[in-house]
């Protein structure tokens, strides 16, 4: 590219040195170039009080998960994201009968979770009766109300076929390995706050039909209240009976909720966790198991999408997601259930290819970086409030839709996190002073308990403006930065690619100035999301 080898010369772990031309043209392959020369304004140092880090607790990669449902480009479907020890997978759809246990799909479903488990790996294996799926229908056979039984007696047989339906994929899978319990977790349907099961609803209403409602659902708002009693007793309730039945111990997650940053969105997921359930669809004599328990109270989960990648168009409707995921985290502890599990994150709009996302602008090409920004902030949040793997954990859905070898792939930005970090224990580190303006920019500070290095990411705060750097002055709680290498390595992901470049490190010094602006996102260009990542290693390795 025509630049100067010269190391420059910046403070501590901050982040920024690679000039924007340096961001054009990359996505090819891997750019690795020193960084020109950048000058440094000099203050004193500042002494540093020893406090102990937060966190750290498991190998990080333990709080990920990959999803494999949707498209896959260069990947088997069978296959979970490599460096995870857990996925999510979609079984066969409901269609009022029991599984043709000849069938191609289920034979292939049983054979990949089969494969899965023999690798210890965590599989949440979704039911798909009710709820938006990957085709973008949403499957509602079992719809009913209290008079059911005594009005159409079919109806009764559909939830009795459903039951059957459970308790066959429950006893199959959990049989594939005389362990699989403790790693087999079941989600009882996918988004099913959408619009389009608000249309549904209000079909099965109006006395319409309870088929399967096409993806055309304009007009109607998600997260209809009437969704709640039809969904807990038409196909919660008879599901849950049907796995507790099977066994009392299995796990159970709730179906998941879309747009979960929405503060609607946040209420109705606590009033459908507080619902009551009566049972009175349950056959088989299986009421006790449900009559009189909240929601809450039957699943181990509470299963939110998106909470932490944030809205893509309506700022009115998100908080703050740290704000958010406290929320949520709340109502887990109120209901006594085991975690907090967001079973997608990342997304189609930004694990496409960039220019193929849906929406105003194109917004593809961001799988890379959005999963290295996921990592900090799940970890940031896990840390700072001593949640293991079990009670956090996050799945990123998307980082299939790019070949392997593209670089603004989910699975490149979670391939590239597994060599800077390592198999390492990551505990926070305090930032204690920022001269980055708080409502422009959010950074995160680790530490490897394993390795003792330091690793700093810093990213835009939302998608809907850019971070242009010039300086940064930052300080650190509990760190001796004479005790580290002065020479760095700066990690950039974009939408246009990556870049790995190396850099000297004036750790004298707690302020810097670049030689010129950079941006990191756009919002004129793409609605993008950059992150930066610097990594300092410490003089001497940790034992």
């Amino acid at each position: 590219m025509g630049m100067s080898k010269n190391f420059l010369t910046i403070r501590l772990l901050i982040v920024i040195a690679v000039p924007f031309v340096l961001f054009q043209n990359c996505s090819s392959g891997v750019v690795s170039s020193a960084i020109p020369g950048l000058n440094v304004s000099k203050s004193s140092s500042t002494s540093i009080i020893p406090v102990p880090l937060v966190g750290g607790t498991e190998i990080w990669s333990n709080y990920f998960g990959g999803d494999n449902g949707g498209p896959v480009s260069g990947h088997s479907a069978a296959t979970p994201l490599p460096g995870v020890n857990s996925f999510r997978i979609a079984g066969p759809a409901f269609t009022g009968t029991n599984i043709d246990d000849s069938s191609p799909a289920w034979q292939a479903t049983k054979a990949g979770v089969l494969g899965e488990l023999s690798k210890d790996h965590d599989v949440i294996y979704l039911l798909r009766s009710f709820g938006m799926q990957f085709s973008g229908t949403i499957q509602f056979l079992t719809l009913t109300d209290p008079n059911a039984c005594q009005a159409d007696q079919n109806k009764c047989a559909s939830i009795l076929a459903l039951q059957k339906w459970v308790t066959q994929q429950v006893r199959e899978i959990l049989a594939l390995r005389p362990n699989a319990l403790a790693h087999v977790y079941f989600e009882l349907g996918n988004e099913i706050n959408s619009a389009c099961a608000s249309l549904a609803v209000e079909d099965y209403l109006n006395h319409k039909n309870d088929q399967p409602v096409g993806p055309n659902c304009k007009g109607y708002g998600r997260s209809d209240p009437n969704i709640i009693p039809l969904y807990a007793e038409s196909v919660l309730a008879p599901e849950v009976a049907a796995i507790l039945k099977f066994n009392p111990a299995a796990n159970i997650v709730m179906p998941s909720a879309m747009a979960t940053y929405d503060t609607n969105v946040m209420d109705w997921v606590s009033h459908f966790l507080e619902y009551q359930v009566q049972g009175y669809l349950v056959q088989d004599g299986l009421q006790h198991l449900v009559d009189g328990k909240a929601i809450g109270d039957l699943v181990s989960v509470l299963n939110h999408h998106y909470t932490v990648t944030g809205p893509m168009k309506n700022l009115k409707e998100a908080g703050p997601w740290e704000t958010d995921m406290d929320s949520y985290w709340s109502i887990v502890q109120s209901h006594h259930m085991k975690g907090l599990w967001a079973t997608e994150e990342l997304g189609l709009l930004r694990g496409s290819p960039q220019g193929t996302g849906p929406g105003q602008k194109p917004r593809g090409g961001q799988g890379a970086s959005s999963v290295v920004r996921l990592i900090s902030q799940y970890l940031y949040f896990a840390n700072k409030n001593n949640l293991n793997s079990d009670q956090l954990r996050a799945y990123f859905w998307g980082w299939n839709l790019e070949p392997e070898k593209s670089q603004t792939s989910g699975f490149f930005g979670f391939q590239q996190s597994v060599k800077i970090l390592g198999a390492d224990h990551i505990k926070n580190v305090e930032i204690k002073q920022t001269s980055l303006d708080p409502d422009l920019s959010e950074a995160h500070a680790f530490q490897g308990r394993d390795s003792g290095k330091i690793f700093l990411y810093v990213f835009p705060k939302n998608i809907w403006s850019g971070l242009t750097l010039n300086q940064w002055t930052v300080s650190l709680e509990a760190v001796d930065l004479q005790k580290f290498s002065p020479h760095a390595v700066v990690h950039l992901f974009t939408n246009k690619g990556y870049i790995e470049s190396s850099m000297l490190v004036d750790l004298s010094t707690l302020s810097f100035q670049l030689p010129a602006p950079i941006e990191l996102g756009s919002a004129a260009e793409s609605n993008h999301q950059d992150v930066m990542l610097i990594e300092l290693d410490p003089l001497t390795p940790a034992l």
